[in-house]
């Protein structure tokens, strides 16, 4: 963006290999090195707190940029229930209202 803000928009289906997601956000992520300002946002397909998830969360967190959505607040619901496959992190530094988009069914 015309501020240095560099904006990388994901969406990975269930059956990627993890290790193509690491490769290809590694790659993205290099390409903002210039910039200190990173979102990282989109469908990840990847469940909070599992293994895969904190293999993405590290490398993000090794480019100052950490978690800013609610893992706990449903992003895709379902017939048998619903789940946070979504997630947007951004660079420590950077402002991010904290405003919960309530959904009703």
């Amino acid at each position: 963006t015309k501020d240095g803000t560099s904006v990388v928009g994901v969406y990975y289906s269930p059956s990627t290999d993890m290790d193509d997601i690491i490769f290809d956000l590694t790659l993205a992520l290099s390409r903002c090195s210039n910039s200190t300002r990173i979102i990282v946002g989109g469908d990840f397909n990847i469940k909070f707190g599992t293994h895969e998830y904190t293999s993405v969360q590290s490398l993000l967190e090794r480019y100052n940029v950490f978690l800013r959505s609610d893992p706990q607040n449903p992003t895709y619901f379902h017939s048998h229930g619903s789940s946070t496959p979504d997630h947007a992190f951004i660079s420590r530094d950077m402002t991010f209202p904290r405003r919960r988009a309530k959904c009703q069914s």
